[in-house]
């Protein structure tokens, strides 16, 4: 099992591998100000926030794709693993939905089907 810092360490390559998939397929506008998914600067948060609606759906199928060819074997080969905030049993529902809404997780919020 991976230590708390390599689960972030993961999850943040997770992100930006699913980042640099996003930001290869839109074409960057000429503005004065180039949009805030180009900026390092910013949390990968807000860029993933100002890259996404950008996108058409062709481009979003087309993300999913390279996402399933080549992030999903590194899931499967254990490279990459998900991190795990928190797990519920199905009666337990109603706590899982208050986990999310509660904005504080870091990581899944597991579902378990027993």
């Amino acid at each position: 099992m991976l230590r708390g810092c390599e689960c972030v360490k993961n999850s943040n390559v997770l992100i930006i591998l699913l980042l640099l998939c996003l930001s290869s397929i839109v074409c960057k506008a000429q503005t004065r100000h180039p949009p805030q998914y180009l900026d390092p600067s910013l949390p990968i948060e807000q860029r993933l926030d100002d890259l996404v609606p950008r996108l058409t759906l062709e481009e979003k199928i087309q993300v999913t794709q390279s996402f399933a060819a080549e992030v999903v074997p590194l899931l499967a080969q254990g490279v990459l693993r998900p991190t795990i905030d928190s797990k519920f049993k199905l009666a337990d529902i109603r706590k899982a939905h208050e986990r999310l809404e509660s904005n504080e997780t870091f990581g899944k919020v597991v579902l378990e089907f027993e």
